[in-house]
């Protein structure tokens, strides 16, 4: 069984400081990527290993419990 953990950090970003208007007419900022909706994939992606594992777990005991029924 394998656990992966991602760090989040939901604190807002600090404001820098101003920059020239020159400065910004030279070089266009690319949009940043949005961290949360990164981390929301990731963490939608985890949880559907995790109901695989536990419905292959759920479905091993339920077997278990059966033979022993039987037994």
């Amino acid at each position: 069984m394998r656990l992966a953990l991602t760090k989040a950090d939901l604190r807002p970003k600090e404001e820098s400081e101003p920059v020239d208007k020159k400065d910004n007419e030279v070089q266009p900022e690319e949009p940043l990527p949005d961290y949360h909706l990164l981390a929301l994939s990731t963490l939608a992606g985890n949880v559907e290993k995790l109901r695989g594992t536990v419905k292959w777990v759920g479905g091993l005991i339920a077997v278990l419990l059966l033979f022993l029924a039987l037994k």
